[in-house]
This record gives C-alpha cells, sequence and structure tokens, in this order.
C-alpha cells in the first residue's frame, strides 16, 4: 500500500509534473475549463482533494492518455454516469448515515462492479480490467484532449453484435475508480472523502473518514475492504493546510475539522483553523 514518504518522493519527481504543465500549455482550452472548476483546479494544483473539497459536476482531469469527464447533468450528455447515481440512490442503504463504514464498503464495492469488477477477476478467460480499459481507449477514439466522460467505462453497455441481455463490463482503472467514488460519496453523502494523486505512476488513492477513522478504501484488489491509515490521513491534512484555498463545502459531513482525531503530529485539525470559510 502507499505511505506518505513514498508518495511525496514522487510528487517531487519533475517529469511527470512537466508533463502535466506542458500538456496544458499546449491546450490552453482544457486549462480554462479546470480552472473554471474549482475541485478540477484545487486537484491540479495540489495533487489532492481534501476531506472538505466536494467533487461536483464538471470535474476534470488530466491523466497519462486521458481527459477524463465527470459530468451527469443533461446537457453534458453522459446518461449512462446519470443513471448509474440515480441506481445507487436506490440501491445503497443510505440510512446507514455519513460515514458508516458499511455504508463506505458498500459503496466501494458498487464502484468497483460497475468499473470492471476485482483486479483478478476475468469475466472471460484471459481478460483484465487493463485490457479492457486499451480496448475501451481505443474504441471511443476519445484520447487527450477530447473529453472521456466516465460514464463510457461503466459496465452495462450491450457489445456490438452481442445477444439480447448481453452487456460490456466495466473499465475502470484505479484512478478512474477513485474519482468516481468520491463523486459517488458526495454526491449521496456517504462519507467525507479524501483524494491523493501520485501523478507519475498515474494512480490516485482514495480515504474516508468513517466512524472517526481515515480508512483507505480498496477499490482495485479487494474492494471494499477498509484500511486504518493515518499516515497518508496526516499527508491531507498537511497538503490542506499547506494550500488551505477556498473548497466548495457540503453541510453535514463528518470529518477530521469536526471529529477528534488520534494524538500525533498532524493528529488533530486544530492548526488548520484557517481552512474553509
Amino acid at each position: 500500500s502507499p505511505d506518505q514518504h513514498q508518495y511525496q518522493h514522487q510528487q517531487r519527481s519533475m517529469p511527470g509534473t512537466d508533463l502535466l504543465l506542458g500538456r496544458l500549455q499546449a491546450f490552453p482550452a482544457v486549462g480554462m475549463a479546470i480552472e473554471e472548476d474549482p475541485a478540477s483546479a484545487r486537484f491540479h494544483e495540489t495533487r489532492m482533494l481534501g476531506y472538505r473539497d466536494v467533487l461536483t459536476d464538471g470535474f476534470r482531469a488530466v491523466f497519462s492518455e486521458e481527459l477524463l469527464l465527470v459530468d451527469a447533468r443533461k446537457e453534458a450528455g453522459d446518461a449512462a454516469l446519470r443513471g448509474y447515481l440515480s441506481f445507487l440512490r436506490h440501491c445503497l442503504n443510505l440510512q446507514k448515515g455519513a460515514g458508516s463504514p458499511d455504508l463506505i464498503a458498500s459503496t466501494a464495492r458498487a464502484v468497483a462492479a460497475a468499473l470492471g469488477g476485482g483486479l483478478n477477476h476475468q469475466h472471460i478467460f484471459g481478460d483484465s480490467v487493463e485490457q479492457r480499459w486499451q480496448q475501451r481507449l481505443q474504441e471511443t477514439d476519445l484520447r487527450f484532449p477530447r473529453d472521456l466522460s466516465i460514464g463510457l467505462l461503466l459496465g452495462g453497455r450491450s457489445r456490438p453484435g452481442a445477444l439480447e441481455g448481453d452487456h460490456e463490463p466495466g473499465a475502470g482503472l484505479q484512478r478512474h475508480r477513485a474519482i468516481l467514488f468520491k463523486y459517488v460519496s458526495d454526491a449521496l453523502n456517504v462519507c467525507s472523502s479524501a483524494l491523493l494523486w501520485d501523478v507519475r505512476r498515474d494512480v490516485v488513492v482514495s480515504l474516508a473518514w468513517g466512524n472517526g477513522k481515515p480508512l483507505l478504501v480498496d477499490l482495485w484488489e479487494d474492494p471494499g475492504l477498509l484500511t486504518e491509515n493515518y499516515e497518508l490521513h496526516h499527508l491531507v491534512l498537511q497538503l490542506e493546510a499547506e494550500h488551505p484555498g477556498v473548497p466548495s463545502i457540503r453541510s453535514g459531513y463528518a470529518s477530521p475539522q469536526s471529529s477528534p482525531s488520534p494524538a500525533g503530529p498532524m493528529g488533530s485539525a486544530g492548526g488548520l483553523g484557517g481552512y474553509g470559510p
């Protein structure tokens, strides 16, 4: 699993950062679209989204091969994402309340299932999520700088020439799952969550604040597994303190800023008094 020192070391790697900046400079329209969305701008500036940042419709992320778009509004045309969010609204036991570990785990499993299942799950012999991702990217021909709507990676689409009821499995990598998990968590008030982006490896990891503890959310190897991880949690708090900004905030969340956390150098949010409105 990732650790704080590995993450910080890789984030200082200039090649990944330079490549990202170079791509944004080469396509100013993409940079403008990112700047217009607060969560997108913060994600690219700080390589993270904090517990109180809200990832909502209009979010874009520039990854190695794609410009990922998350937008369920009708004008965006991603009916698959809109339908998936409606499905989860009816299927998840949201009455458990925000921050329930059971609800967080159920949401993680639902996200992973929609984007192709666990890393080692084969829908057909010899098949893999990575292969399906490359195939989906080739089929859609939506490489950077064109928007790739995340709904195109969800399972449920009928294969060309397939029998009725035979649907194509999802094709989402770790980074897509982390983004979708936070989007769903924020939209449905599942929990307060954070993202950390390793630009060099093109990986995004998810942390959730559940039952008063920071939980690393597995969306890839063993979907739904929740592991306490204070090291990455402290890193999120550190980055939030270094880049206070003015994030969009939704009320009603239990978060490290409003809940007790263990003692330690960054174990309390008390030093983040200037964060948020």
